[in-house]
Order: C-alpha cells, then structure tokens, then sequence
C-alpha cells in the first residue's frame, strides 16, 4: 500500500516537471519583456497546446501555473505558510517573480468560470491518451522567443466523464434539492450562490493539487 502511494506521488511530481518545462520554454507567459512584443492570439495558442500535452483545460493549466507561481513567490519570502515543492525547478522566475503581478495570477479565475460546465474534481492531474490527430507545427504559430516543445504523456487523469452517473447518487440529490431552492430565490441571489459554489470547487482543486505533488 506504502509503495503504490509513493509511486502515485512520484508520478505526479514527474508530470508537475513536466508541465513546468513547457512553460519554461515560453517566455512570453512569465517575462513582462517578451509578453508585450508577442500577440494574444500567439500566446493563446501557446497555452492551449501546454494544456492540451498535459491533459487539462486552458484555465486549468492557467490556474495550475499560477498556483505554482503563488507558492515559489512565497518561498522567495521565505513565507511558512505556503511551501514551494518545485523551488529548484521554478528557479527560473527568480528575475521575473517581481513582475509576476497579481493581476496576471487572478486572470485564471476569470478563464475557470468559462470552463466550469466541463470542470471535473481531479483538474489538477495530467491523463494519458491516444492523441491520433494531425498537430500543427509551433513554429507556425509560436513567437520567434518561445522555442517548440514535445508532447509529453502523464498519469492517468479520472474525469468526470468516466463515471457512470447514478441518478440515486446521494450526492446528485443533494445538488438537485439545492438547484430546486435556489431556483425560488432571486436572480441576483441565484447569481451569488453559483459564484460561492465556484469558489468552493475551485478551493477544493486547490487543496487536492497541494496533496498530489507533496
């Protein structure tokens, strides 16, 4: 039991090097220099096929970055709170964690909420899939800056989508009987219950990411 959970660890460490090797290869997603001579549309791009390589949706790789962001801009104030299991790898940022603001770390909340119908609870793991279709050369696209990068496989990720729904799950009566008393309320209460139940998912990402690459 001891061994599978050291290995399940390991697998996920590997596949957080990963993903931080690909933005590395990016400059224009952390150096403010290289950022402003490069295009949205160049950068978009960019992120897309880091999540797309490391199974995960745009904002969850977004927010994936900005969470590793958070804890090594931490370390480098020697915050105990936040402690940073990927200092050696993310050193990288140390002549742009200043320019790193919080503007660009908050973005990704803005990026999640178009994304939440297909979000599922184990957001923060890579998946392994048979990827037959045609890619498009990064050099087509890419910012002479950023260099192209390999796709590189992780674990396996268990969407949502691969468990069957149960329509006498406890749990899909319990969000039913809370959609049916919220569906009484007020637009503008409605509106603040699925922000509060947004953040409360995304908290929970947050705190599952924190114990897979620890």
């Amino acid at each position: 039991m001891t061994s599978v959970k050291k290995s399940s660890g390991s697998t996920n460490r590997l596949a957080t090097e990963k993903f931080i090797e690909r933005v590395k290869k990016n400059p224009c997603l952390y150096d403010n220099e290289v950022k402003r001579k490069s295009s949205p549309k160049d950068i978009d791009f960019i992120w897309k096929q880091i999540a797309d390589d490391s199974g995960l949706l745009i904002g969850q790789a977004k927010r994936k970055w900005s969470y590793l962001v958070e804890t090594y801009k931490a370390s480098t104030r020697n915050d105990p709170t936040k402690k940073c299991y990927f200092k050696r790898e993310l050193n990288f940022l140390i002549a742009f964690v200043q320019e790193i603001s919080a503007d660009e770390i908050q973005e990704t909340g803005r990026v999640i909420k178009t994304e939440l119908p297909h979000n599922d609870p184990d957001s923060w793991s890579e998946i392994s899939t048979s990827r037959n279709k045609p890619r498009s050369s990064l050099d087509d696209h890419l910012p002479s800056t950023s260099s192209a990068y390999q796709p590189v496989r992780g674990p396996q990720r268990y969407s949502s989508t691969s468990v069957p729904i149960d329509i006498n799950d406890e749990m899909m009566h319990f969000f039913i009987s809370m959609c049916c008393t919220a569906k009484t309320l007020p637009r503008d209460l409605q509106i603040q219950i699925k922000s509060k139940i947004s953040e409360l998912i995304n908290g929970a990402e947050l705190t599952a990411m924190q114990r897979d690459i620890q």
